[in-house]
């Protein structure tokens, strides 16, 4: 067992763990190609102009260890 593990179960201490992610709702931007003088037209669905953000959390409390 870890020692920072050890100390959390001798202390009945929780150990929690924390993360974040954010997104973006617009499609990325993309190359397209075309003959010359033919502009391609790319068309996208939805107006995506939002934002997503997402938390996430674990707690976990260690068992008691037995010397």
């Amino acid at each position: 067992m870890a020692v920072g593990k050890r100390v959390a179960a001798a202390q009945r201490a929780w150990i929690c763990f924390e993360d974040e992610a954010g997104q973006t709702l617009r499609p990325p931007k993309a190359r397209t190609w075309a003959r010359r003088r033919q502009t391609p037209v790319v068309t996208v669905t939805g107006k995506g102009s939002g934002r997503v953000s997402i938390a996430g959390l674990l707690c976990l409390k260690p068992a008691t260890v037995a010397d």
